[in-house]
């Protein structure tokens, strides 16, 4: 531990060695080794029982996590905030903008909130898996009959992904499509072009959330709905 208080890199084997040799009889009563700060104990105990899996380590003070899925790569860092673990900690990562979570540090809490570093990494994965299959389907956008021009975070909605398209039976204008990356085949938030009268005859009722958002918006496209204003 002497080597990371100087701000030394450690490897993994190395801080774990010097956890692994910590009496935790001696330090039963006062809850963490007397060199080490209270926070600091909780915070290297919940480090030790992160997942090794694309785990960075080589500062144990800043874990940082990364892989990647079908579409993207996706990483998360985590550092100590000021009151850690009574608040959360500070985090970084891929696709910040849509990433929230509630941290507590009472357990036995609804299943969704997070109560140590490990189950916050999960609720990462589990954002990072649900945002990758909207990305797909937002992904699959580009074929023989549309282009994908563009995909971000709404700048108010972050629940939302505003998709910008271009098809072949309208080359000349650009369609913007809000899609929920939650449910990214549902129907869209929201669905306009330069044209205002071109979706006057979009009917809701026709779109069928069980097929592709690539399916639906070709249908819609290719089969007449899409009219000359």
């Amino acid at each position: 531990l002497v080597a990371m208080f100087c701000g030394l890199p450690m490897s993994a084997d190395v801080w774990l060695f010097f956890l692994k040799e910590v009496d935790y009889a001696d330090i039963k009563d006062n809850g963490s080794p007397p060199s080490v700060l209270a926070w600091e104990w909780q915070w290297l105990r919940q480090v030790a029982a992160l997942p090794r899996n694309h785990l960075d380590l080589s500062d144990p003070l800043t874990p940082a996590i990364q892989f990647s899925l079908e579409c993207e790569e996706y990483w998360m860092a985590l550092r100590p905030g000021p009151d850690f673990p009574a608040q959360p900690p500070q985090v970084n990562c891929a696709y910040q903008q849509g990433f929230s979570f509630e941290w507590s540090v009472e357990e036995g809490q609804n299943p969704g909130v997070c109560t140590t570093l490990a189950d916050l990494v999960q609720c990462y994965y589990d954002y990072s898996s649900a945002l990758d299959l909207a990305i797909l389907q937002i992904k699959m956008l580009n074929n023989d009959k549309m282009t994908l021009l563009d995909y971000s975070f709404h700048d108010e909605d972050h629940e939302c992904l505003v998709v910008q398209i271009r098809v072949m039976q309208i080359p000349e204008e650009t369609v913007v499509v809000h899609v929920d990356w939650r449910n990214p085949t549902d129907f869209p938030r929201f669905i306009s072009c330069s044209e205002e009268q071109r979706f006057r005859n979009l009917d809701c009722d026709e779109w069928d959330s069980d097929e592709s958002l690539c399916n639906n918006l070709t249908k819609f496209f290719m089969e007449g709905s899409c009219e000359e204003g």
